[in-house]
Formats: structure tokens, sequence, C-alpha cells
């Protein structure tokens, strides 16, 4: 919930289409925050485009940068480890 209040405070400041990606882990940090914190996002009136759970030491995101793209998603939430999130995000500014 501490989460929650922490996104929507930031988030309710700034205008977008209110589409956020997320990107949990399938571990158990990744669960929780799938079945806790996105239906609060979504109860709030944010859209949420998850493309599934990926496994810990993926190294390629083309899939969910394609979906977060098609579906225009202005903002991003992810709980990865640190290579994860590294990996992803330099594909997401390849990929523009």
């Amino acid at each position: 919930e501490e989460f929650f209040k922490a996104y929507i405070s930031q988030w309710n400041l700034i205008e977008t289409n209110r589409k956020v990606g997320v990107m949990y882990p399938n571990d158990a940090d990744g669960n929780a925050i799938r079945a806790h914190l996105a239906p609060l996002l979504a109860k709030q009136g944010f859209t949420i485009v998850d493309p599934g759970a990926y496994e810990t030491g993926t190294t390629d995101y083309s899939s969910q940068i394609a979906l977060f793209k098609q579906e225009g998603v202005e903002i991003f939430n992810s709980f990865p480890i640190p290579p994860d999130f590294a990996a992803f995000w330099r594909q997401a500014a390849q990929q523009g």
C-alpha cells in the first residue's frame, strides 16, 4: 500500500494517458506486486499493460518493449534485479 500511495501521489502530478507498463519478475516480490499493487492502480483509473511475468536473467525484452510501444505506455513500473533493469532499459532506449 505504501508503494501505491507513493506512485499515485507522483503520477497524478503529471499529465499522462494513465497507461502503466509493468514488468514484474516471476519471483516472490514480482508476484506479490502483481497481485496487490497492480489492482490498486487499476482501481485509480490507470490502465495496466502487463506482458506477463518474466524470468530473472532474461536477456531479450523485445516482446515487452513492442507491447508497451503498441499500447502507448507512458508510465513504467517494475521490480527487477539491477542487471535485468539495465538490460531492459538499454534495449528500450535502442528500440526508441
